[in-house]
């Protein structure tokens, strides 16, 4: 909260009034790149991954079906992953990306059982894009407060 200072004419005699603006301050330069960085990072990897899976889809599928995930669902989740980008850069309520930020766990833990499951080995990069995930959300939360 801020609080504003100012001459209030409307009087009978001139006075100073107080008022409560419900304005957070303005970001420093660092505080936006803190934001931003992980964030592009994040959105890249989740629109780049999506429109793979609409130009690509052969080879997408084939991925999907290794996983033992339907076809099907490869759409849906390209889809998912264009909405929840414009979710985050659009000027839209807070509660809506916080849900966005879930969903994008949501299937990149997904996508870390499923790996884990079928092939050999630790998926190292799933853990690298979830550390990118986190470091975009807390930066958010930091920003929103």
């Amino acid at each position: 909260m801020i609080v504003k200072f100012s001459l209030c004419t409307q009087a009978a005699a001139p006075c100073v009034c107080y008022r409560l603006v419900a304005r957070s301050p303005p970001c420093t330069l660092k505080q936006r790149l803190f934001y931003w960085i992980p964030t592009t990072i994040l959105l890249l990897f989740m629109a780049g991954s999506a429109v793979m899976y609409f130009t690509h889809s052969e080879m997408a599928a084939a991925a999907f079906t290794q996983l033992g995930y339907p076809v099907y669902s490869m759409y849906f989740n390209a889809i998912a992953k264009i909405l929840g980008g414009i979710a985050i850069v659009a000027p839209v309520p807070r509660v809506l990306k916080e849900w966005e930020y879930a969903g994008y766990l949501y299937i990149m833990l997904l996508a870390l059982q499923a790996v884990s499951m079928t092939m050999s080995g630790i998926p190292w990069t799933m853990f690298v894009f979830i550390a990118i995930w986190a470091w975009a959300y807390i930066a958010f939360r930091k920003r929103a407060v």
